[in-house]
């Protein structure tokens, strides 16, 4: 409502494209409401009339600049009421229920209504006036010392050009500290004299009370230290206390002051500021100047000056860098070694009040009281160091660059502007051509020095007057410099200055520089001549441009364009000038030299940008997944139809790779360090370890030939050990060391490694027998586990370890019967399991005995009837139990519709070891009916995924092919199952513990044994069989893995065509890997399982907002345009270590140029944003399509090649593709 006088808060965004292309980003805010411009009253609450100070009115627009308006003024005095109030402890009622005269005799000193409220007060206007205020304007001080004491009301108001009127208002207290009278009627009232007071003066506490005989307490405390404390009367007045400010008071001091008085607590704190003056230091600069000259020598003289003007002797740190840097991270030179005291002491009163309930509770569970290592925090020049083994905090500042105790994002940037001499010849003349012989030579000295920093001095010192001379030569870069300057004393003084210049010509020439070029892009290299002067001038401006490895002049124009031009420049304006250059194929770095020279005044750069190939390494992907006992041809078509387009492709073939893993069942044996490597010391973790020594030595034991593939392992093809991430390093877009991965890679080659030392038999059954022991030493003496020794019972710790070991005994890896001790563990932990389940069911009947037959089935029971079925032959159910296992076996029968595919799974077990046949195969056809068929994934059931146990995929997988194995014949169904299970190890690692172990263990203990195939796959490329024995082709033992490739000109179109025989039962995968060399904007698009479209689309403004159209073909750009990058991805299978280019054409310029982590559309990726292109590193890709979408400016003008987008699986590198290549060209406004 207009009456309420809205405002309304805008944001601006501008984007500005100057003559040369170049843009340039601002934002502001903009206010509009009702009325065009407000009011603000600045005046203290308490005025001593002594002391009057003006009131100071300001009158702004909604944007806050100031203007000048006609204000009125009018001051009233108010009169407070009569009675004494108590202030108001709780809201104002709703209801009055008690008479207000019955109220005010019974309650005397209480508040009725809203008497308290000054704005209630009766007013009587002392004061008017009108004056013109020019933005700001100080009023009153001269009426002051002639008001009364009291409680005063301010009002201004002013009409804006709209005719509104607008106000501001505040109410101020003017007491006298020479009168004893008291301004105002209150209870308690408080002031000083001033509020920030150095050693040696005096400040004086008023305080004061309209109450008869009233005692106060005040406290003076410094710091810890009770400094005073007296008790005073007062009476119906006040009273001044004088506090001398002491040298040690440094850091402030308080007053607490306290009284009682009616039956209600007083208190307040008044903080006195006492600053740290004596410890700085006055940094200035003698040296004035408006602006640097680049590439000229400065000579300054820095002053340094202690407290009281004295000469001081310091040192000095002094530095000086590009300002714009701070765009990418602001930096600050500070010592803070003083700060303010905390003050400890203070007076509080529990009296009436209002308070939420509390609940009584008694049950004490116990509690680990870890002993922590507690240090004294340690605050020294500027380092902070937190005590503790929990915590540690760092802020420092080091040499011009400010960092913090957390992640830096990393920028790269070409290397073209960091070196402080030029690697090129400066010559004097530069001939050309075109010159007449009456043309003045252009001759003018050449900036080649832009380093970022001018210069960093970390050890200056005063002479004997406080003096620093201080030189240096600035650098040429024509910007605005930052100086920083931080003096330090002996007797820690300190001081700094911060002070920005620029660096400017009266004459520049500013060329818009590509961070880099492609061989056969033609670009308009443009500048920017700027006359500084107040007259006009004619310049004439010259370009050379050189091989930078050479140092040969090349002539790169395109035709009909000329070195030099002219220019006619009005005085503080700027002109244009641009020359079309196509850039050539046999030059990398490509220097230029231009110059800008008037009859008076001239300017000339040096620098050097590279140029980057227009030919890209090419790799191409065919993944080949074949089935057991399987024979398939595969079509490699884009090698095929190759041969269809040569004589008119600039493509050039460099190498064709074939791979193939006979069995990839082996990478589940070598899951299996994983489980016993982990430092964990949970209960769960001891059971992991336990677990994986007695499967692994049962497997060790099962076949003599799998200890000689371990052997061989070791001794023939080490390269078996290597992480899924190290291998086929020439096969992948980035190496493993340029990635966020780099540790993970090592983690799982070492963790592969150890499995020479996993298989031997003396160690597993010493490891064996180990953690045996450390289980029974954490197992308690009610039968149960807890998740960490020390802690209460963990039910489901307790169901897993027994349920881990009924699922080894039932496989007959071990024999529960013949280890009295476990036993007797075993034993103990299921009579707690069968009484926790009773529990259960007593607290069931008791709580809700009307709602039994409804649905109680949870998860923890549903394990609890998988794991008790396999024991019920060694261990009966007790008879206390048998009505709680019966009912909760009937909600089983009942409810198993309502779980997820892992539970229903247990229950399906569960009843048909208890002989509840037809439920249980009711619950198999269920699953079979609900299963996905794919010839390459297998059999596999499609789940939500989720945060419980009961909903990780792997371990679901795994327990569909222990039901289908246990219940029904359906031999080639399990083996699909396990498909799935090695096809989710080809692309992902196996993360949890839980998950390797139930995944090893359905693949090694149920259906066909999948070690026992040891034939390779025969494969046939084109018409020749690759046979690894005679082609000298090294095979991996176990896994049968091989590898082959041809190079060059052997590659052959026919090779597309594949054959490939797989004698084994078990899967076998392989992948075809074509790479060539094509120029960038010739490559077509490739997809496989993982796929990868990239769109342009450009972002227009129109009065509805920002709207984005496609980027058709052959549309043209202009500078200043923005474009929207888009990147669609699919993947028909979840992938981790992901890595996804998108190349950039030198006409963009990111919007954003800092790396980080983003999360984006349900996708978490690191963006790292180099020169040429933009890298997103995915750790985790699930299923499904995202898209990411980035934006980027248009600089340049020309024609440029534009790259491609490529993604790979750095684990499954048979997984990529990437975008065709596209050609974009960019014209002028």
């Amino acid at each position: 409502p207009a009456k309420l006088s809205p405002a309304f808060h805008y944001r601006i965004y501008a984007e500005v494209t100057d003559i040369t292309g170049e843009v340039q980003i601002a934002e502001t805010s903009v206010h509009v409401g009702a009325a065009s411009m407000k009011l603000s009253i600045s005046l203290d609450k308490t005025i001593d009339r002594k002391n009057p100070v003006p009131i100071t009115i300001g009158v702004r627009n909604l944007s806050g600049a100031l203007v000048d308006a006609s204000v009125t003024i009018t001051v009233f005095k108010l009169s407070p009421p009569e009675r004494l109030l108590n202030k108001r402890d709780w809201m104002n009622p709703d209801l009055y229920t008690i008479p207000e005269a019955e109220f005010k005799n019974d309650f005397p000193h209480a508040i009725y209504k809203n008497e308290a409220d000054k704005m209630t007060w009766k007013q009587t206007n002392l004061y008017s006036e009108t004056v013109l205020v020019e933005g700001e304007g100080k009023l009153f001080a001269d009426k002051m010392s002639s008001l009364q004491l009291g409680e005063y009301f301010v009002e201004a108001s002013a009409i804006d050009k709209y005719g509104d009127t607008v106000k501001a208002e505040l109410y101020f207290t003017l007491y006298d500290s020479d009168s004893k009278k008291l301004a105002g009627n209150e209870i308690f009232w408080s002031a000083l004299s001033k509020e920030v007071a150095e050693p040696g003066e005096t400040v004086q506490l008023i305080v004061g009370s309209s109450a008869k005989k009233t005692k106060l307490m005040y406290e003076i405390v410094n710091g810890k230290q009770l400094i005073e404390r007296n008790w005073i009367v007062l009476n119906k007045g006040q009273k001044v206390i004088e506090i001398p400010v002491e040298e040690t008071y440094r850091g402030n001091f308080s007053v607490h002051l306290s009284m009682v008085r009616f039956n209600r607590l007083y208190t307040e704190t008044l903080t006195v500021e006492v600053p740290f003056s004596n410890k700085k230091l006055a940094v200035t600069l003698q040296t004035h100047r408006d602006y640097l000259t680049p590439g000229k020598k400065e000579e300054w003289t820095i002053k340094i000056q202690g407290p009281e003007g004295e000469a001081a002797a310091a040192e000095l740190l002094a530095g000086m860098y590009d300002a714009s840097l701070d765009q990418f991270r602001s930096n600050a030179w500070q010592m803070n070694l003083y700060h303010s005291k905390v003050q400890s002491r203070s007076w509080t009163g529990a009296v009436f009040q209002a308070q939420a309930n509390r609940y009584l509770n008694n049950i004490k569970p116990p509690v680990i009281k870890p002993e922590l290592q507690n240090y004294p925090a340690i605050n020294w020049f500027g380092y902070y160091f937190y005590g503790g083994r929990q915590y540690r905090n760092m802020d420092f500042s080091v040499a011009g660059m400010s960092a913090k105790s957390q992640s830096v994002e990393e920028v790269e940037v070409v290397d073209d502007d960091v070196e402080q001499e030029s690697t090129i010849p400066k010559d004097d003349k530069i001939p050309t051509a075109e010159q007449k012989p009456d043309e003045p030579e252009i001759t003018p000295s050449l900036r080649t020095n832009f380093n970022e920093t001018a210069f960093f001095y970390p050890d200056l010192r005063t002479d004997s007057s406080g003096n620093i001379l201080l030189t240096f030569t600035t650098p040429d870069a024509l910007t605005e410099w930052k100086l920083m300057m931080l003096a330090t004393s002996k007797d820690l003084k300190t001081g700094t200055l911060v002070k920005k210049i620029k660096a400017q010509k009266e004459l520049m020439v500013l060329p818009n520089v590509p961070r880099f070029v492609r061989q056969g892009d033609q670009l308009v290299f443009t500048a920017k001549v700027v006359n500084f002067t107040d007259k006009e001038m004619d310049v004439r401006t010259q370009i050379e441009f050189l091989d930078a490895i050479s140092m040969e002049t090349v002539n790169i124009f395109a035709e009909g364009q000329k070195k030099s031009s002219s220019l006619h420049i009005a005085a503080k304006q700027n002109a244009q000038v641009s020359w079309t250059i196509e850039i050539p194929d046999d030059i990398s770095m490509l220097a230029y030299r231009i110059k800008a020279t008037s009859e008076t005044f001239s300017d000339g750069e040096e620098r050097m940008f590279p140029v980057l190939t227009n030919r890209m390494l090419v790799t191409e992907t065919l993944p080949m997944p074949v089935n057991g006992k399987e024979t398939k041809n595969f079509r490699f078509d884009k090698l095929v139809n190759s041969g269809m387009t040569m004589g008119l492709s600039t493509r050039k073939n460099f190498r064709y790779t074939v791979e193939f893993t006979s069995n990839p069942a082996w990478y589940a044996v070598q899951a299996l360090p994983f489980l016993i490597e982990g430092n964990k010391e949970s209960a769960n973790a001891i059971f992991n370890r336990y677990f994986a020594n007695t499967l692994s030595a049962f497997v060790a034991n099962s076949d003599p030939k799998i200890q000689s593939v371990f052997e061989s392992w070791k001794q023939l093809t080490p390269d078996a050990f290597l992480s899924k991430l190290q291998k086929n390093e020439e096969l992948k877009n980035a190496v493993i060391n340029a990635t966020p991965w780099v540790l993970e890679a090592e983690d799982e080659t070492e963790q592969k490694r150890r499995i020479g030392i996993l298989f031997d038999l003396n160690r597993l059954a010493n490891e064996q027998q180990t953690t045996m022991n450390r289980l029974q030493e954490t197992q308690l003496s009610s039968g149960a586990w807890p998740w960490f020794k020390g802690m209460q019972d963990d039910r489901y710790t307790t169901q897993r370890i027994v349920l881990g070991l009924a699922k080894l005994n039932a496989k007959g890896v071990i024999d529960v019967n013949a280890d009295k001790r476990q036993l007797q563990m075993l034993k103990k932990a299921v009579r707690y399991l069968d009484g926790r389940v009773r529990e259960d069911y007593e607290k069931l009947k008791k709580n809700n005995p009307k709602g039994l037959a409804k649905n109680h089935l949870g998860s923890t029971i549903i394990q609890y009837l998988y794991a008790r079925s396999l024991l019920i032959d060694q261990f009966p159910i007790p008879v206390k139990t048998g009505e709680a296992f019966e009912y909760y076996t009937s909600q089983a029968k009942k409810y198993w519709l309502k779980q997820n595919n892992l539970l229903q799974g247990m229950i399906a077990l569960s009843l048909n070891r208890l002989s509840y046949r037809n439920e249980a195969e009711a619950i198999l056809r269920s699953l079979k009916e609900r299963s996905l068929q794919s010839e390459e994934m297998g059999m596999y059931w499609r789940q939500q995924n989720g945060w419980n146990w009961y909903q990780a995929p792997v371990e679901t997988q795994a327990m569909m092919i222990e039901v289908f194995s246990e219940i029904g014949n359906y031999p080639k169904d399990v083996e699909q199952m396990k498909v799935w299970l090695l096809k989710q190890k080809q692309t992902q690692k196996w993360k949890t513990s839980s998950g390797t172990a139930e995944a090893v263990f359905a693949l090694l203990m149920y259906g066909e044994d999948l070690l026992a195939n040891d034939q390779l796959v025969k494969v046939k490329v084109g018409s020749e069989w690759i046979e690894p024995k005679k082609n000298d082709v090294d095979v991996e033992a176990g896994t049968g893995y091989f590898k082959t490739a041809w190079q060059g000109e052997a590659i052959e179109t026919e090779m597309g065509n594949i054959e490939v025989i797989n004698p084994n039962n078990s899967i076998a995968w392989g992948a075809a890997y074509w790479q060539y060399f094509e120029d960038l904007d010739r490559i077509t698009a490739h997809q496989s399982p993982l796929s990868l479209e990239k769109k342009l689309f450009i972002e227009e403004l129109t009065d509805a907002g920002p709207i984005i159209k496609p980027l058709e073909d052959g549309q043209q750009l202009k500078t200043g345009d923005k474009v929207i990058v888009r990147l669609i991805i699919r993947t028909d299978r979840n992938m981790e270590f992901v890595h996804l280019k998108d190349m950039r054409a030198t006409a963009f310029e990111p919007l954003k140029a800092i790396s980080g982590y983003n999360y984006k559309g349900g996708l978490g990726f690191y963006k790292n944003i180099t020169d040429v292109s933009t890298d997103f590193f995915m750790r985790y890709l699930h299923k499904g399509t995202y898209v990411l979408e980035y934006p980027l400016y248009v600089t340049q003008k020309g024609t440029f090649s534009n790259g491609i987008a490529s993604i790979q699986s750095m684990y499954a590198p048979e997984f990529g593709a990437h975008s065709s290549g596209l050609r974009i060209e960019v014209k002028g406004d």
